[in-house]
């Protein structure tokens, strides 16, 4: 719905496991928030920013290193 407040609410708890605990289709999922953040509407926001930030931090372990 465009709201990046939003998505950071709905993210806290994905972001949160250990890399041993997270699933592929976890990490695809926030990928695909990431990429949904990159559009050129949130280019100036901050907020959207630091969340692809988390993002990009939390999927650096490759989803096939991670169980279905």
């Amino acid at each position: 719905m465009g709201q990046v407040e939003g998505a950071r609410d709905a993210l806290t708890a994905l972001l949160a496991p250990e890399p041993e605990r997270r699933i592929g289709g976890i990490v695809t999922s926030a990928g695909r928030v990431h990429q949904a953040l990159r559009e050129r509407r949130y280019a100036g926001s901050a907020e959207a920013r630091s969340l692809r930030e988390e993002i990009k931090s939390f999927t650096r372990v490759p989803a096939a290193a991670l169980p279905a």
